[in-house]
C-alpha cells in the first residue's frame, strides 16, 4: 500500500522537476522568445485537444473508474476503442488543415512569420498529444495514476531534453519526444486489456452526460490559457516567455495540489457510484489539507527569494517578481479551495461546474483585454488571480452545498470541523 501510494509522489515529483528545467534549459539555450514560442505551441495543443476530445477523456475518468470497481473492464475496452477512433479521426483532420495552411491561418490572425511556425509545428503534435491525453486519462480512471503522471508529466519532456542535446533542433526534438511518447503510451493500454474480452459501449449511452464534462473541462482549460493566447495575439513571444516562465514557477505552490486532486479522482467517483456521501465529504477534508500546506510553504519561499529564482532563467526576470507575487497569491487560493474542477464532475456536478465556467471566462477574458494592453505580463497575472478566486471560491461553497442534500448538517459539522 506504501509503495502504492508512494511511487506516483516520486513521478510527480519527477515530472514536475523536469518541466520546471526544462522551462530553465529552453530560456537558457535558445533564449526566452524560443520559451514563449514553445508555450504558445503547447497551449495551442491543449486547447484544441480540448476541443477534439469534446470531454471524452474525462468520461474514460469516470466510466473506467466505475467499471474497474464492478470488474466490467471489457465494457470499458468497448468505450475506449470508440473515443479512441472517433477523437483520432477528428484530430488528424484538423492536424491536417494546420499543416496544410499554417500561413494563411498566421496571415488571418495579423501575425508574423514566427506566429506561422507555432501554427506548424502544433499541427505535427496534435493528433498523437490527443491520443496520449486518451491513454493516460483511461490509465488514471483504472487506478494506474504512476503511469497517467509518467507520460503527462515525465516522458516528454525527457526526451525532449535528450533529442535537442543531440540534434540542436527545439521543436524537432519535441516532436520526436511526443511521438516516442505515443507508442510507449500504446503499450500500457495495450497491457491493461491483453486477454480482455471486448464489450461495445457507444458513445450514444453517455450523450447526457460527456457534453457537460466537456464543457467543465473546457472552460477550465481555457481559463488556465487564454490569458496567453490573449498575450501572444496583443504583444509578442518575449512576452509570452517571461509570463511563461512566471507560471512554472508559480506551479510549485500547487504541487501538492497536482497530485492529490488527480490521484483521488477515481476514488470520488467510485464513492459517488455507491451512493457514499460520507466518505465523500471525509476525503474532501485530506485532500483540501493536503493540497493547501506544501502550497503556503512555496508561496512564502518566493515571497523572500522569488526574484533569486527568476534572475536563475536569464537577465532581468527579476522584473516580473511582481508578477510572480499575484499568480502565485491565485495558487495559494487555488490550493485551498478543494479541486472543485476535479472533484465536481466526479460526483454528479458537471452541469454545475459547467455554469460556473460559463459565467468566469467572459470575467476572465475582459480583464485580460482591458489589461494586458497597458500592463502585460502584469496584466495577465492580475486576471488570473483574479479568477482563480471567483471560481474555486463558488465551485467549493457549490460542492458542499450539493453534498449537504445527502448528509445532515450535524454529521458535516463534525466530519468539517
Amino acid at each position: 500500500m506504501k509503495n502504492g501510494f508512494f511511487f506516483p509522489i516520486i513521478v510527480r515529483g519527477l515530472g514536475i522537476f523536469l518541466n520546471f528545467f526544462l522551462t530553465y534549459y529552453i530560456s537558457r539555450v535558445h533564449g526566452i522568445e524560443m520559451s514563449g514560442s514553445y508555450t504558445v505551441v503547447f497551449v495551442l495543443t491543449f486547447f484544441l485537444s480540448s476541443i477534439l476530445k469534446f470531454g471524452c477523456d474525462s468520461l474514460l475518468v469516470k466510466v473506467s473508474s466505475i467499471n474497474e470497481e464492478k470488474q466490467n473492464r471489457a465494457k470499458t475496452f468497448g468505450l475506449y476503442i470508440n473515443v479512441l477512433v472517433t477523437c483520432g479521426l477528428l484530430a488528424l483532420l484538423v492536424s491536417g488543415s494546420l499543416l496544410l495552411y499554417w500561413e494563411q491561418i498566421s496571415f488571418i490572425l495579423g501575425k508574423d512569420m514566427r506566429f506561422s511556425y507555432n501554427v506548424f509545428y502544433t499541427g505535427l503534435v496534435l493528433t498523437p498529444s490527443v491520443i496520449i491525453s486518451l491513454n493516460y486519462e483511461y490509465l488514471r480512471g483504472i487506478g494506474k495514476n504512476s503511469l497517467f503522471f509518467l507520460f503527462q508529466s515525465v516522458l516528454v519532456p525527457s526526451f525532449t531534453l535528450i533529442f535537442d542535446v543531440v540534434f540542436q533542433a527545439f521543436f524537432l526534438s519535441y516532436s520526436l519526444a511526443i511521438y516516442v511518447t505515443l507508442l510507449i503510451s500504446f503499450c500500457f493500454v495495450y497491457w491493461t486489456f491483453r486477454g480482455i474480452g471486448f464489450k461495445s459501449d457507444s458513445l450514444r449511452n453517455y450523450k447526457s452526460v460527456f457534453p457537460n464534462l466537456f464543457v467543465g473541462s473546457f472552460f477550465i482549460m481555457l481559463l488556465g490559457f487564454c490569458d496567453v493566447i490573449i498575450l501572444e495575439l496583443l504583444t509578442d513571444n518575449y512576452q509570452v516567455g517571461v509570463y511563461s516562465i512566471v507560471l512554472k514557477v508559480s506551479y510549485m505552490v500547487v504541487i501538492g495540489r497536482m497530485f492529490v486532486s488527480l490521484s483521488m479522482a477515481s476514488s470520488f467517483s467510485a464513492f459517488y457510484a455507491k451512493s457514499d456521501y460520507y466518505s465523500i465529504i471525509s476525503n474532501l477534508k485530506v485532500m483540501n489539507r493536503r493540497m493547501f500546506l506544501p502550497g503556503l510553504c512555496f508561496f512564502l519561499f518566493f515571497v523572500f527569494f522569488g526574484k533569486m529564482i527568476l534572475n536563475f532563467f536569464g537577465p532581468n526576470m527579476h522584473q516580473a517578481y511582481l508578477a510572480l507575487i499575484i499568480v502565485s497569491a491565485g495558487q495559494l487560493i487555488n490550493c485551498a479551495m478543494g479541486a472543485p474542477e476535479t472533484v465536481m464532475p466526479m460526483i454528479g456536478m458537471e452541469k454545475t461546474f459547467r455554469n460556473i465556467m460559463l459565467v468566469t471566462l467572459p470575467i476572465n477574458i475582459v480583464i485580460n483585454a482591458l489589461l494586458i494592453p497597458n500592463y502585460g505580463y502584469l496584466g495577465c497575472a492580475i486576471a488570473s488571480l483574479i479568477t482563480l478566486a471567483f471560481w474555486n471560491l463558488i465551485g467549493n461553497f457549490m460542492m458542499y452545498r450539493h453534498i449537504r442534500k445527502f448528509i445532515s448538517s450535524t454529521s458535516i459539522t463534525s466530519d468539517v470541523s
